[in-house]
């Protein structure tokens, strides 16, 4: 987050010094714009002057006419009409001069005219965007202060991008007022042509204003020039260059240059030169700017109109928009400028939508974000589904102000409740606070489709079974918890389906009349626990079955599809577990009995169980009683008595007693050499446990020469035992402290290196076990049986071995055995919630 907000930061600093560079150009464009208002002053100048140079005109054709009619009166004078006729030629000439300027000029006007209409149509653009700049600052302004207040949550308007864009339109924009302003200075070079043509035609006036004075009694001496002599007033060592005899009240100027005025300019504080011509009319005047400092009628800025413009004190910077902000936002005022001295209230043209939280009750809006987050602990690390409440709670009124107000009539409203869109009620779940979907104000219970993590609630569970919780999320995948760690990775709707049938929520328990367990309406579906659950040691708990618990909330199931399953008993059948290792659970409905015994319980598969149940146990010893075993021999004895007593003692699964029969052989070693006749083996068929006890005591360690003994002839007579074949269970116990014969088992010295001299074979006395379903043990007494052992295992996998001095050698059989007793799942995710849900009441 650190990050983000420090990436965030830069980007706002690149932002702002954009804005300041934005800013520097803008400064430089209202320069332009200046600059503009002083050409199109000029321009509208030239226009008075192309009216003077019209009426010039007028007046020319006027004097055309007056020459026609002295060109008549002088024809009876020859000496006049001589001089008549050069001076008209030299009035042809140059009114053919004056034809041609008159048509250049006419010419120029349309230029003039059209240029003058794009002046105005750029004019209009300046101006437009003069407006969407101060526009632009302003919105730059109001988004500079809404920067400062909140920068985790509010950004510019205008993006980067756009901004970047803006300003590369600003730079093309000026950069064609810089080609119209090549193109306008063109203009005024031909306005300067112009005037120097109206200046000449001024001459011409004045000449012919003369002759016609004169009465054209004009005497011609021998000078070539006829030039006037006097010095120019301009410049005291040149001639006039006029023609002699020029008007008095004309002044005397040479031909060197074309002299300006020398006076200085009338305009109040200004001391610039007058940029007329010599001898002009009118005030003097420099061209320049003369901005009047006095302060705007309307704000602190400086007047902008110019001091050569009477303006009675009504002084003007000539911003155009009110320059205060508007009373709801940032952005300036829509009215005029002298608008911006008013109290009360501004408001801009823009939209405003309502800012106030909604009044209406219950939650406005309801939304999550779903994330993939990371659950650490000391003794865990997975990845699971976190979601994350957004923009949840009140929203902002969805209004609009009506213009010129600052707020709308009525309440505060987000949306206009519908059948499809309306305010929330604002109950949460007791398990993981998710709000109720529902409309507020809705009757029944409460429900909601996303029931979200359960991050307010901590895993705890009885003192005296402080285990770890293990939560199966996949075949791949265990999660793992401590006591008083956070449950926020897991769901309340798939933490009660994981829990399945018969399990429970903890709810505070009010005491005396007020415990669950003697409310009527919770009977067999609530018990008082007495005792105390590990971090929650102040709280008496009753403990109150799944969809109980939901309805004492007053809330939906959050699985409906799974509620049938939870509401059984979690019991399962142990014969079929026994069996087929899967679970057969009772049909009725949970907690509907106290009792553990299987006839308490309704199973689906209790007729199959009775027609295939086992009605009774085969179990065979096989002894080794040769000399080697006089250490073991008593031992021996008392291990077989103790499993004789105790199978003896167990019943089936319906209480009834079972048949038990027991069988013993005792083997020998076979002499060296070998005789077919030698007896090595003494049996005892099946029978009952008191002939089995009185053959043992009969049995005497004594006999074998080599290490390896006639294992293999005690093995094949078990096979010919008198098994029961069907419904007894079979087991076969060897007990040995030497292998056969045969270097396969071992690597002692060995008579019949070459295997047992009766030439039994282990593969085919194993293989006959193995079809009758006989359960093969061997009680290892020593290491000298390891290879036995495991050559054996290549006949028989299953072949169990079992240790002597192991405490529970005598109870090993009770595996093979089901008992009336049912065994039900246990699950440990058990959560309370650490801190109080609260309800909102708005």
């Amino acid at each position: 987050m650190e990050l983000f907000f420090l990436k965030k930061e830069n980007e706002l600093k690149e932002i702002q010094q954009e804005i300041k560079t934005q800013e520097l150009k803008i400064g430089e464009i209202e320069i332009n714009i200046k600059n503009w208002k002083q050409y199109i002053q000029n321009i509208i100048n030239y226009l008075k002057l192309i009216d003077t140079l019209k009426s010039l005109q007028n007046r020319i054709s006027i004097a055309n006419q007056d020459l026609d009619k002295l060109v008549t009166q002088f024809q009876d004078t020859e000496e006049q009409s001589k001089t008549l006729e050069k001076q008209q030629q030299s009035l042809q000439i140059q009114m053919n001069e004056v034809n041609e300027m008159n048509n250049q000029i006419l010419q120029q006007f349309q230029n003039i005219d059209k240029q003058i209409g794009q002046i105005n149509d750029r004019f209009d653009q300046v101006k437009t965007f003069q407006d969407y700049l101060i526009q632009f600052q302003t919105l730059t302004q109001q988004e500079k202060q809404s920067l400062e207040q909140n920068q985790q949550s509010t950004f510019l308007n205008f993006t980067l991008q756009e901004v970047l864009k803006k300003l590369q339109e600003n730079e093309i924009y000026i950069q064609k007022l810089e080609d119209e302003q090549l193109e306008s200075n063109q203009n005024l070079r031909t306005f300067n042509q112009i005037e120097k043509y109206a200046e000449k035609l001024k001459k011409q006036q004045k000449q012919l204003d003369q002759l016609t004075q004169n009465k054209l009694e004009v005497h011609s001496c021998l000078s070539k020039s006829h030039k006037c002599d006097q010095v120019c007033q301009i410049c005291p060592n040149k001639i006039c260059d006029k023609k002699a005899g020029h008007d008095q009240n004309q002044e005397h100027l040479c031909s060197e240059k074309d002299h300006k005025c020398n006076g200085k300019c009338d305009i109040r504080d200004c001391q610039s030169a007058c940029w007329k011509s010599y001898g002009h009319e009118k005030q003097h005047n420099c061209q320049n700017d003369h901005p009047c400092n006095e302060k705007c009628n309307y704000c602190d800025k400086n007047c902008q109109t110019d001091r050569s413009i009477p303006h009675n004190n009504n002084h003007d910077c000539k911003d155009i928009y009110c320059n205060q902000n508007c009373s709801l936002c940032q952005r300036r005022c829509k009215d005029p400028h002298n608008k911006s001295r008013n109290q009360g209230h501004h408001f801009c043209d823009q939209q405003h939508y309502c800012q106030e939280k909604c009044d209406e009750k219950g939650i406005c809006k309801i939304d999550y974000e779903i994330k993939e987050a990371t659950w650490k602990s000391s003794i865990s690390e997975f990845q699971y589904i976190k979601y994350i409440p957004k923009e949840n709670g009140k929203q902002k009124c969805h209004f609009e102000i009506p213009n010129g107000k600052l707020k709308h009539d009525g309440k505060h409203l987000c949306k206009n409740d519908t059948d499809k869109q309306f305010h929330n009620c604002n109950q949460k779940c007791p398990e993981c606070n998710t709000f109720c979907d529902l409309k507020y104000g809705h009757q029944g219970i409460h429900s909601s489709e996303r029931h979200r993590n359960k991050e307010n609630q901590i895993f705890t569970q009885k003192y005296g079974h402080l285990e770890q919780i293990q939560i199966y999320d996949s075949k791949d995948i265990i999660r793992k918890y401590q006591i008083g760690d956070s449950s926020e990775p897991e769901t309340c709707d798939q933490s009660c389906k994981r829990r399945g049938k018969a399990h429970f929520h903890l709810v505070e328990c009010k005491g005396d009349n007020l415990c669950l367990e003697q409310n009527q309406n919770f009977i067999n579906k609530a018990r008082h626990s007495t005792e105390k659950y590990v971090n929650f040691e102040e709280f008496n708990f009753d403990e109150v079955l799944c969809f109980d618990f939901w309805q004492y909330n007053q809330w939906s199931h959050p699985i409906q599809n799974e509620i049938n399953n939870i509401r059984r008993c979690n019991y399962y059948c142990p014969l079929c577990y026994f069996q087929k290792k899967e679970y057969e659970f009772c049909e009725l409905e949970a907690w509907h009995t106290k009792d553990n015994k299987i006839s308490s319980h309704r199973f689906f598969c209790s007729e199959e169980h009775k027609k295939n149940q086992i009605q009774g146990i085969n179990i065979a010893f096989v002894l080794d009683t040769t000399g080697s075993m006089a250490n073991y021999i008593q031992m021996c004895k008392e291990i077989i008595k103790d499993i004789m007593k105790k199978a003896k003692s167990h019943k089936n699964i319906y209480g009834e007693a079972l048949n038990v029969s027991f069988a013993v052989i005792s083997y020998k070693d076979h002499d060296y050499p070998y005789q077919s006749s030698q007896k090595v083996l003494d049996v005892e068929d099946f029978t009952s446990e008191n002939v089995i006890i009185e053959f043992l005591n009969k049995q005497t360690a004594d006999g074998g020469g080599d290490s390896p003994e006639a294992v293999l002839d005690g093995l094949n007579a078990s096979i010919k035992l008198t098994w029961v074949d069907k419904q007894y269970v079979r087991l076969l116990y060897l007990i040995a402290e030497s292998p056969p014969h045969g270097v396969q088992y071992h690597n002692f010295q060995d008579n019949f290196p070459e295997g047992c001299p009766c030439k039994l074979n282990q593969k085919n006395i194993l293989s006959v076990l193995w079809k009758k379903k006989i359960q093969f043990k061997i009680l290892q007494l020593n290491e000298s049986i390891n290879g036995m052992i495991s050559e054996f295992k290549k006949d028989f996998e299953d072949l169990e071995v079992m240790d002597p001095q192991n405490s529970d050698l005598v109870n090993s059989f009770k595996n093979l055995i089901v008992s009336d007793v049912c065994n039900y799942f246990v699950h440990n995710e058990i959560t309370f919630q650490m801190k109080s849900c609260s309800q909102i009441d708005k």
